[in-house]
């Protein structure tokens, strides 16, 4: 009698460990969606770049006038780098700073467009569950000052990576 309930003993033993497997397996085999986090801390690098406790950057400015090359070599002047892994043929991030005159906000008087330009519209639909898939955007506004002028700054960032972060 003692030796069936000790077989019974272990397999129940064992049905609580296999559950206990799958449960922890599936648990940790969801991917972690960071695409909200890493966009923004991508406009908080580029935030930290152009301006500096309220006043921008000496490079954005040769003779009181912006500076085309910083905003060619913009990612490089911020220790940006938009590579990814192999898995993808082309750059999953966009970044577009636009800087504004304050009273001003229609038309921006210096602009930085940089990575791929698909992931605009995704900036544009609000986030459903439906469109989970899109593009996460965030955008940055600030105000900073140069020379006696003050500019509103506006920064929006996307990071697609949708593969490998949403099922």
């Amino acid at each position: 009698m003692d030796k069936t309930i000790s077989v019974y003993w272990f397999v129940i033993l064992g049905i609580v460990a296999v559950v206990i497997v799958l449960i922890v397996s599936s648990f940790y085999n969801a991917p972690y969606d960071v695409r909200e986090v890493e966009a923004r801390l991508l406009a908080n690098k580029a935030a930290d770049c152009i301006s500096s406790q309220g006043t921008l950057s000496d490079l954005l400015f040769i003779d009181g006038t912006f500076n085309e090359e910083f905003r060619e070599n913009f990612l490089e002047f911020c220790d940006i780098d938009f590579s990814v892994e192999s898995d993808w043929q082309e750059t999953q991030y966009y970044l577009k700073v636009d800087f504004f005159k304050v009273g001003d906000t229609s038309t921006p008087v210096f602009s930085i467009e940089k990575g791929n330009l698909n992931f605009i519209s995704s900036c544009n639909v609000q986030a459903q569950k439906d469109y989970k898939k899109l593009a996460q955007c965030q955008e940055k506004r600030f105000y900073s000052v140069k020379n006696d002028q003050q500019f509103l700054i506006q920064i929006i960032t996307a990071v697609a990576k949708s593969e490998k972060n949403v099922r």
